[in-house]
């Protein structure tokens, strides 16, 4: 019987596939060095529970331009999180992919960059 259930389970990470793109990426908050993200789950998992998201950024106009993991989230209902360190005035690109036991799916961006600004107008 443990046998069967093992095979079942090989079977079934065999079926599995990478999940498809979360959906409704958005900026729930801004500070001078920090953007709160919120997201919704993507519409297929892949066969696979969902077992994180990552959230990578690209700081426009910088040499290299690539894009930096900068936070893992585990899975759960609450999609938010907070990323900190940003400096003032400088522009952003934000995009979050979801993970299951097979990868990476594609990423969803967000439309427009983020441009932490001074609370005081400074």
């Amino acid at each position: 019987m443990m046998m069967m259930m093992m095979m079942m389970t090989t079977m079934m990470r065999a079926l599995a596939v990478r999940p498809s793109a979360p959906v409704l990426l958005e900026v729930v908050g801004l500070t001078e060095d920090s953007v709160t993200l919120s997201w919704l789950s993507p519409e297929r998992d892949g066969g696979s529970r969902i077992t994180g998201y990552v959230i990578e950024t690209r700081e426009l106009g910088a040499a290299g331009g690539g894009w930096t993991r900068v936070k893992r989230v585990e899975s759960s209902d609450i999609l938010v999180a907070c990323v900190e360190g940003l400096r003032v005035g400088v522009s952003y690109r934000f995009r979050v992919y979801a993970e299951n036991e097979s990868g990476s799916g594609p990423p969803v961006e967000l439309r427009q960059p983020v441009v932490p600004r001074s609370q005081l107008g400074i």
